[in-house]
């Protein structure tokens, strides 16, 4: 049985490939490298992506919330925003919906102030907002809108004037820093002959 596939192979070998036609394709070297470059950026591509979805779940910080008859645990992406009224607050959630909880809006705020990454802005007395879904501050109408491909619908929010043009300064300071950031490392990376 051995000495036949041996005797088959070297019979093969002595044959052109013509006699198969188009079963048998040869490649470029260059056809091979790039097949197997794509392979490897589809595997690093893959492996990346399990590591953020680790990350994602060892770094999710949650707002922990207890009282004497329960726990609440809250991840703070999923926080929208918060309303307080008083000792009560009410903590609206991306997926609609609301948990009413017997703690001040000041106290939630040092809570969420601990988090390693805080996108709450205190707004006026008595709102929090999650910056991460802030589409629209408008402070003449008084109206700011938190939309998000989370979100179900868009929601509206009316806020005083004075907080909405504090919150207005805060995001576009934000924004203006990181964008004087990106400016100075394109041209860092330009007079290098590199374009970020």
């Amino acid at each position: 049985m051995l000495c036949r596939y041996f005797a088959w192979k070297i019979q093969r070998r002595k044959k052109p490939a013509q006699n198969f036609g188009n079963l048998i394709k040869t490649r470029t070297f260059a056809e091979v490298k790039l097949h197997s470059t794509i392979w490897k950026l589809a595997f690093i591509a893959l492996v990346c992506i399990i590591f953020v979805c680790k990350l994602q779940k060892y770094y999710m910080e949650y707002l922990t919330l207890t009282n004497s008859t329960e726990i609440i645990r809250i991840a703070s992406e999923d926080i929208v925003f918060i309303k307080g009224d008083g000792n009560y607050s009410d903590i609206y959630l991306s997926n609609g919906k609301a948990e009413n909880v017997t703690y001040q809006l000041h106290g939630l705020m040092d809570k969420l102030e601990k988090f390693t990454y805080c996108p709450f802005h205190r707004v006026g007395k008595s709102l929090i907002v999650n910056k991460d879904y802030i589409f629209k501050v408008n402070p003449g109408l008084q109206k700011l809108i938190l939309a998000s491909s989370n979100l179900y619908d868009d929601i509206h929010i009316k806020a005083s004037k004075e907080a909405l043009k504090e919150l207005k300064d805060k995001l576009e300071k934000e924004g203006g820093e990181a964008w004087e950031r990106d400016r100075k490392s394109t041209r860092l990376n330009s007079s290098h002959g590199y374009i970020s």
